[in-house]
């Protein structure tokens, strides 16, 4: 991948694609080298950690979306739910689904 490309792709102009990918670099996230074809082209390249970077962003919009469907009054029941399954594990308690609840 070529700065250009990435300016096509992102569609803004090559002094903000190679502004991105300095700062991708600075970060560990990218690494640029010299074309091989001696045109004195630069080819970008994803490091491992910029590879992690991406699926773990991956990740996180595959959360955000379907909690976008939620109403707030759902997001704060979830919220409610997580915090009681966090403590009863950092308590040590079992969690057993057979169990019925009144809210249920």
């Amino acid at each position: 991948t070529t700065p250009a490309d990435i300016s096509r792709s992102i569609d803004r102009g090559s002094g903000t694609a190679s502004k991105l990918v300095q700062r991708l670099e600075a970060k560990g996230l990218v690494t640029k080298s010299s074309g091989l074809d001696g045109s004195g082209t630069v080819a970008v390249a994803m490091t491992d950690k910029g590879r992690e970077a991406y699926d773990h962003s991956l990740r996180q919009e595959n959360i955000r979306h379907p909690m976008s469907l939620l109403s707030a009054q759902d997001v704060r029941q979830l919220e409610l739910l997580l915090m009681k399954l966090l403590i009863a594990s950092r308590l040590g308690h079992r969690v057993n689904p057979e169990v019925s609840h009144p809210s249920s």
